[in-house]
């Protein structure tokens, strides 16, 4: 991991579509593992680096900006660097980045 990448998972991250919404780059990326059909804590733990009564407090939306963007969604285009691989539950691949790049391109693909 390089130091840009370390200091990239410290900054806050910023909805995009909605600058109320600022929150830890790690907890953001915990929702989009979430999204992604991950209900495992012990695993999203690992793979943001957080620990598991972090990840439970997450999920429960206690804070404002967590329960925004659990409401908001992560909005298409935006990806999050695990610590960790995980298995994407839809299509099985083993990814580094969430929420997973092949589903997540499928769901807001046009048909044509």
């Amino acid at each position: 991991m390089s130091i840009a990448d370390k200091a990239t998972r410290r900054r806050p991250w910023r909805h995009p579509r909605n600058r109320k919404v600022v929150l830890p780059y790690r907890t953001a990326a915990a929702v989009a593992l979430m999204e992604m059909g991950i209900s495992d804590y012990a695993v999203i733990a690992e793979a943001v680096g957080l620990s598991t009564q972090e990840v439970k407090r997450i999920d429960k939306a206690e804070d404002e900006p967590v329960r925004l963007l659990s409401t908001l969604g992560i909005p298409s285009g935006e990806y999050f660097k695990l610590e960790k691989e995980v298995r994407c539950p839809k299509c099985h691949a083993r990814v580094v980045l969430a929420p997973c790049v092949a589903c997540h391109s499928m769901l807001y693909s046009t048909s044509g």
